[in-house]
């Protein structure tokens, strides 16, 4: 006990601190009744754990610095491999698109074939902090593309944007044309040649005096 309250009268603020988190966090929803008398009384002897909200926030905090600076090295670590991959990928014939997954630390490659032998050996230089995947798909970034060329050339009343899918599965636009949206069949009602995805989204914004036709 009389180390207690030498602590006291040493560090009286610090151990407030600690005694208010601890009786709050002890004490939430049962008005102190399940508490002993001691703690109660607010001496800060408590059986559970204390938990501070104050400090649990600073924690947190730490955590999502600490996270975005992992984050950040990761990126640089792995940057100039991954652009060195997927110029190669795009500039391969069957190339439909790529995705980048932070969370799983992958890569994943969208083409119509396999990899030739010098991707093949391009990926296995890879980090071994970042997995990479290669996945078919049905369409390739070339083909899609002009798809969506002659589209909005074509449909130019209907769409406001459309673009190819980076799996390659197809084309996904955006209209707030009623009949476009209502439609069982989109790329039929289209003339599509590739499956087509339809979202509801607006012209896009165009500053004013540029000339949009061109």
């Amino acid at each position: 006990m009389a180390d207690e309250l030498d602590l006291r009268h040493r560090r009286p603020q610090l151990w407030a601190r600690v005694e208010t988190c601890e009786v709050r966090a002890s004490t939430s929803g049962t008005g102190g009744r399940d508490l002993p008398p001691d703690a109660r009384r607010g001496t800060g002897r408590l059986s559970r754990r204390p938990v501070c909200p104050s400090l649990m926030g600073g924690t947190l905090d730490r955590m999502a610095r600490d996270a975005h600076a992992v984050e950040e090295d990761w990126q640089s670590e792995t940057a100039e491999w991954r652009d060195r991959v997927i110029t190669a990928a795009e500039a391969s014939a069957g190339y439909a698109g790529a995705e980048l997954r932070h969370q799983t630390r992958e890569l994943l490659i969208y083409s119509v074939a396999g990899p030739t032998d010098s991707m093949a050996a391009l990926i296995r230089e890879a980090a071994p902090s970042l997995r990479v995947t290669w996945r078919e798909a049905p369409y390739t970034l070339v083909e899609l593309t002009a798809e969506v060329r002659r589209l909005m050339a074509e449909q130019r009343a209907r769409l406001n944007s459309a673009g190819a899918r980076h799996d390659g599965t197809g084309i996904q636009v955006t209209t707030t044309d009623t009949e476009l949206l209502r439609a069982p069949d989109p790329q039929g009602l289209l003339s599509a040649r590739y499956p087509i995805s339809v979202h509801r989204g607006e012209p896009p914004i165009v500053p004013t005096g540029r000339d949009v036709s061109r």
